[in-house]
């Protein structure tokens, strides 16, 4: 499919999965924005040790829930309605999966202290981690790194004009003081893991050819 066909399935797949995606994306900005407050206390924020390792418990809650929230868009754009329960279903598996996403945060903030476009560069390297961690489950976190770093050579340009292309979206959002997020944030979610799921799915397309 290319981003025309994509976009247009993804507008498809909104009309009726709308609430379904909301309830999802809410859960997930539910915890992980209470704890990111939680941080911001002045008491913490002044005691450096402590916030560490509240920033490390908050990393290692939402990890896994990205790769449940992974799990939970395809399953939705592969016309099943999953229950929300999924979206914790990753946790059994947190120790290689926060790790993945510890180095991938360490590696695109180095990318960005160095200038922009390296730090753009590395996200776009690392942004199959999550997903590979929906089918490998078990895979240790050099590997989750090491194939998205692999399967994204040659798609990193392709990928950013993607995420480029929904510019529009956010334009809408800002004029609408937000209104417009209903509908543009499930559309920009279904989209953008379709995109994506099509990239780690390649494999298995010319497995079965």
């Amino acid at each position: 499919m290319n981003r025309i066909e994509i976009k247009e399935f993804a507008k498809n797949k909104r009309k009726n999965n709308l609430w379904i995606i909301w309830s999802a994306i809410l859960i997930v900005t539910f915890l992980s924005g209470g704890l990111s407050l939680y941080l911001e206390n002045d008491n913490i924020i002044g005691n450096p040790p402590l916030y560490l390792i509240l920033s490390l418990i908050l990393a290692a809650v939402i990890s896994p829930l990205q790769v449940g929230v992974a799990n939970y868009i395809n399953k939705i754009n592969n016309d099943q309605r999953p229950k929300i329960n999924i979206l914790f279903n990753y946790f059994k598996y947190f120790k290689n999966i926060f790790l993945a996403n510890l180095f991938c945060q360490l590696i695109i903030f180095i990318g960005f202290t160095l200038f922009v476009i390296p730090g753009i560069i590395a996200s776009l390297s690392l942004v199959l981690v999550n997903f590979y961690y929906v089918n490998n489950p078990n895979a240790k976190f050099i590997e989750a790194l090491e194939y998205s770093y692999n399967k994204m050579k040659g798609r990193k340009w392709d990928l950013f004009l993607f995420y480029l292309s929904f510019i529009g979206i956010f334009c809408l959002i800002v004029i609408t003081a937000g209104i417009y997020s209903i509908w543009g944030i499930p559309y920009m979610t279904l989209a953008i893991y379709k995109y994506i799921f099509n990239i780690v799915e390649e494999e298995k397309e010319l497995t079965n050819s």
